[in-house]
Order: structure tokens, then sequence, then C-alpha cells
């Protein structure tokens, strides 16, 4: 606007010019300016088409490829509901027509569009022209293992727009859980919970905790294992402590805040499980409680979707057919201290920790443009710099990372979290 109000000021004084040199100079410079913004302004408006375009493309194979037991007619017809519907309200672009087309177990989208110029008609460009394809396999190839690792520290429960932060996380998470189990083949998709504050409320065998019993369940809160353990998913060993989960009955000056507090707002950890309305239930009876210890809860969806003890349900790496995906949501830094390979406890070795942990799961992938192992993070109302970046580094890729300063922010985060996590599970392409 800046630009258009000088240029504006120039055009007015150039017709109160009397002398000719300066009329013909002025001229001869103003018309390079406007193509110049021009090419800035039209490129980016080129930019923002081509990402709903792609988006609303996504959208239309997804709502295609899901209609198993349609005909290729009604696919079509769907393709384009769902594609129109996505992208009618960008102005300025001319959409073409929508192909729609089915290889062998899947569907695929292309669709042509321009975009009408601005200022670079100047230059004889009337339109920017536009493509996008992608390609999903149907639905039932595909399965899922999700853990959400939530934030339920005491700051979650602060307002923020005239409602409670974990108020507008839960029911987020809710949707997600409830879109995708419904959008996939029965017991395809299978959920977890990782809650974290402090520490981390869960059921494991006794031997893998400290203070615990070989042969017996042991359930209660704790802190992380020794490094380098603390950074992996290596199965703990009953005869080595530093394998071991910290129990913070056996070491008092770590319960900071009572176990039963974990009990009372129902902060347990979820196995995987294929029963949605188990997780969906325990979602809405979660409230916020004590410190964050990002680094804890990280580690813990790892082990949830690992293959190795001390949970069992997830499947194995390389079974070429199992999406893994963990989404880690916080609202604020790291204040629970971690064990580092000093061999003390402090605030940064936790933020370090997750940090190496992120670097570690990423290692598992041996595409990196087709990862099975996803990493989804989400800043919420996040005002320390440090610790959005290190979300930031932490995604899969910065599509994977999210910034919500506001409810409808982390409504719409939560949505194209699920397109990315149905259309991972489906895209051959």
């Amino acid at each position: 606007m800046m630009f258009l109000k000088t240029l504006s000021e120039k055009l007015t004084a150039f017709k109160r010019e009397k002398r000719g040199n300066v009329a013909i100079i002025f001229g001869m410079a103003v018309l390079p300016l406007m193509i110049g913004a021009g090419v800035a302004v039209d490129y980016a408006r080129s930019v923002t088409a081509k990402n709903v375009m792609q988006s609303a493309a996504d959208a239309a194979a997804l709502a295609a490829a899901a209609m198993t037991n349609a005909s290729e007619a009604d696919r079509i017809a769907m393709a384009q509901n769902v594609f129109d519907a996505n992208f009618s309200t960008i102005k300025g672009v001319t959409p073409g027509n929508l192909k729609v087309t089915f290889p062998a177990g899947g569907v695929r989208v292309t669709h042509e569009a321009t975009v009408d110029t601005v200022l670079m008609k100047l230059a004889g460009i009337k339109d920017i022209p536009l493509k996008t394809e992608t390609e999903v396999n149907l639905p039932t190839i595909g399965k899922a293992e999700i853990a959400l690792v939530l934030d339920y520290s005491g700051s979650m429960g602060n307002m923020l727009n005239g409602e409670k932060k974990y108020i507008t996380m839960r029911d987020a998470a809710k949707q997600l859980v409830s879109d995708i189990s419904e959008s996939a083949a029965e017991d395809d998709v299978k959920v977890g919970l990782v809650p974290f504050s402090h520490h981390v409320y869960t059921t494991l065998p006794g031997e893998y905790v400290l203070g615990g019993e070989k042969g017996t369940s042991w359930t209660g809160c704790t802190y992380d294992r020794r490094a380098p353990h603390n950074v992996s998913d290596t199965s703990p060993i009953s005869t080595n402590d530093n394998t071991k989960w910290g129990n913070i009955k056996s070491k008092k000056k770590f319960d900071d805040y009572g176990c039963n507090g974990y009990v009372n707002n129902s902060l347990y950890v979820q196995p995987l499980t294929t029963n949605t309305e188990s997780i969906q239930s325990q979602l809405d009876d979660m409230t916020p409680y004590a410190w964050t210890n990002i680094a804890l809860g990280m580690a813990f969806g790892w082990h949830m979707l690992s293959p190795n003890v001390p949970y069992i349900q997830g499947s194995e790496y390389n079974d070429g057919e199992t999406l893994k995906a963990i989404v880690l949501l916080t609202d604020g830094k790291q204040t629970a201290h971690s064990w580092g390979p000093n061999g003390k406890q402090t605030q940064k070795n936790g933020e370090k920790n997750l940090e190496k942990t992120c670097t570690n799961i990423k290692s598992i992938n041996d595409d990196p443009d087709k990862p099975r192992f996803i990493i989804i993070t989400v800043a919420f109302d996040l005002d320390d710099p440090g610790t959005v970046n290190r979300l930031r580094n932490c995604a899969t890729s910065d599509d994977y990372f999210y910034e919500a300063e506001s409810n409808g922010q982390l409504s719409s985060a939560f949505d194209a979290i699920t397109k990315q996590i149905s259309k991972a599970i489906a895209i051959t392409k």
C-alpha cells in the first residue's frame, strides 16, 4: 500500500511537471518500478493460490478414495464437490477441469489453473499458470499408530480467548481421533495418550522401575531413565538400574507434586488401542496439574510406538504398511530436570534430551522423502523462542510444525494435522 501511495503521488507530480526532460526521465523510470513491484505481488498471490489448490486436490483425492464401494462416476463427483468447496473462495483464479483417474488400487487427482495478474500485465503477462497432482491409495491399504503427547501442566489451565487452554486442546484432539478413525478401515488405526506434566503416570512391569519387584505390575509417577537410555527406545534391563524409570516414591526430592494429583486429574498413560471411545472418554476427564517435562513426555510417546518393551502394542518399524505418528503439543518451556551425560539432573539437560530424542526418532526412516515415522509438533500460546525453535526442529519437516496463538488457530492446526496423517497413511507418490 505504501508503494501504491508513493506511486500515486509521483504520477500527480508528473502531470504538473512542465519541464520535458524531467517528464521523459520519470516516464522511463516508473514503468520498470511498477513491473518490479508487480512481480513480487503477483508471485505471492500465485504461491498462496498454489498452496490452497494443493490442499483442495489432496482433500478431493482422499474423499474419492474413501468411497470404496462407490462407482467411479460417484467418486469423480465427490472429488469435484470437495475440490470446489475448498478452492472456490480464491479470487482472481481461473480454475481448469479437475481430472480424476483410478490407477491400480488408488486415486489420482490433477488440476491446472491460472492466476490473473494485477501489475505484471504492464509487461504483457496476463496470468500465471498453476498445476498440482496428488495420488493416494485406497484407505484399507494403510494403517496408523498415533501417540498424542499432550501437555497437561498447570499453565494449560489458564484462560485464552475466554476458554481454558486444555479445553481447546481437548476438543481439537477429540475431533482428530474421531475423524481419522472414521475415515479408516476398522481396527486399522490405533491411538494412545501420553499426558505429561512434571512426571508421567503409567503402569509398567515392576522390574523396569527403580524399587519395583520382578513379576509384579507397578503403577505410579515416573521420571526419566539415566542417560543415554532416556533418549532412546532401548528395552529396560531388570539387572541394570540405569535402564529403569525413576519412581518418585523411591526418591522423595522429586516428589515436588504428590502422585495422587495425577490420579485425581486422570493423567495416566493409555497405550495404543483401537478403542477410540476410551481415548475420547479420558480426554474428557483429564485436567492440568504440576510442571512441564516435555522430554519425558516425548520419550514415552516413542516407547508407546516402539516394538520394544515396556509397551507391546506397537508394530515393527519395517512392517511396510503402518504409519507411526507422534503429535506433541506444549504451551511452555521445560521446567522439570532430566538426567544428562554429565550424571546430573538439570533443566538444560531436559532441553537437550528433547532435541536428541527427536533426532533419534527421525533416524528410523529409511527414506526421508517418504517417512513412516513422523513427528508433528504444536507450540500453543508459547512465548519462549528457544522452545519454539526446538519444536520446529523436532518436527519431521517445517510442514509438520504448527504455531497456534489462539483457540481458532489451534483448531485449524489440528484439522490440518488430521489431513496430513490421513494423507500420509494413503499417499503413494
